[in-house]
C-alpha cells in the first residue's frame, strides 16, 4: 500500500465545529476518519469524511442517513458490545492506512475515562513509527520515544513533559527557560510541567523510556 502523507482522525470528545473546520483547512489532510458521534461534528463543520466507523450509538439517525447516502464516505459498523472503544478501533484503522502523520481532534473533554484512554492510544502509532498528535484548543499532545527538536511557537507558550513509562531516564532539555541534564523523571512527578522555550529552537533528549510532550496555552 502506498503511504499517504497525513490523516485527520475526529473523535467524539469536546470539539467546536469552527475549530474543526479551521484545523481541516490548515492541515489539508489526505484522508479524514470520524469515529461514531464525531460524524455529527464533521457534518456541522462542513468538511468531507472518507470513512466513518463505530457502533453508531451516539450519532443521530438523520446524520447517519446523510453519510449512508454519501458515496464518498465509507461506513464501517461494529457491535456495541466489544473489547475496544470506537476510538481505539479508529486509531488502529488510521495506523493501517500507513500515513506519515496522524492528527487527532475530539480526543479530550467530556468523560474522563475516555480522555485518559485516548491518551493511551498514542502508543499505537508510536510502535509503527507514525507521528501522531492529539490537538484541542489549548493543547497539543505527543508521545515520544526518541529525541526531538521543538521550534518556538508564540501561540503555544508552555511545554510540559510527563513520563508515560514508570520512569524516563537521561532527560536533557536545552533551549528552555528551565534546563535539566541527565535527569530521571518518574511517573507521577510534575517536575517538568510548564516550561517555556527561550531560544528559537529547543532540544529534548532522553536515553530510556517514553515521554509525553504537551504544548499548551491559556485561552484568552
Amino acid at each position: 500500500m502506498q503511504r499517504m502523507k497525513n490523516l485527520l482522525l475526529v473523535l467524539g470528545g469536546t470539539l467546536d465545529a469552527l475549530f474543526l473546520k479551521e484545523c481541516y483547512e490548515k492541515m489539508q489532510p489526505h484522508f479524514v476518519v470520524a469515529a461514531d458521534g464525531a460524524l455529527e461534528k464533521v457534518l456541522a463543520a462542513g468538511i468531507p469524511c472518507d470513512c466513518g466507523m463505530g457502533d453508531f450509538d451516539t450519532v443521530s439517525k438523520d446524520v447517519l442517513c446523510h453519510f449512508e447516502e454519501d458515496q464518498n464516505t465509507k461506513l464501517l459498523s461494529f457491535p456495541p458490545e466489544k473489547d475496544e472503544t470506537d476510538a481505539e478501533l479508529a486509531v488502529q484503522f488510521a495506523v493501517d492506512q500507513k500515513p506519515d502523520k496522524i492528527w487527532i481532534l475530539g480526543a479530550t473533554g467530556g468523560r474522563m475515562d475516555h480522555m485518559l484512554g485516548n491518551l493511551e492510544l498514542l502508543h499505537i502509532p508510536l510502535t509503527k513509527g507514525i507521528e501522531c498528535e492529539i490537538i484541542d484548543q489549548q493543547n497539543r499532545i505527543r508521545l515520544l520515544d526518541r529525541p526531538i527538536v521543538l521550534e518556538k511557537m508564540d501561540d503555544w507558550k508552555y511545554v510540559s513533559f510527563l513520563s508515560y513509562t514508570d520512569q524516563t531516564q537521561g532527560i536533557t532539555l536545552k533551549g528552555f527557560v528551565y534546563t535539566v541534564e541527565n535527569f530521571t523523571l518518574k511517573k507521577g512527578s510534575t517536575r517538568c510541567i510548564s516550561n517555556e522555550i527561550c531560544d528559537e529552537k529547543a532540544t529534548v533528549s532522553f536515553t530510556n523510556g517514553l515521554l509525553y510532550c504537551i504544548r499548551s496555552r491559556d485561552l484568552r
